[in-house]
């Protein structure tokens, strides 16, 4: 998480449980594949464990198949 995440956590804790509760029920309404392409641009973009990972592959075809 973000220093300004974590900030706003700390600092107005219900407003931001109530924004967590909004993102986690917006995703429930995407479809998978959608989904999973958000978490892994969201992991390349903050630079998690997995998504330094990603970004080290090489181009890659999406096939439309899952």
């Amino acid at each position: 998480m973000s220093d300004a995440l974590t900030y706003l956590v700390k600092a107005r804790p219900e407003a931001m449980g109530a924004y967590f509760k909004f993102l986690k029920g917006a995703g429930a309404h995407l479809d998978p594949k959608t989904r999973n392409l958000i978490s892994v641009i969201t992991k390349v973009h903050a630079q998690t464990e997995n998504g330094r990972c990603a970004r080290e592959l090489p181009q890659m075809k999406f096939s439309t198949h899952c």
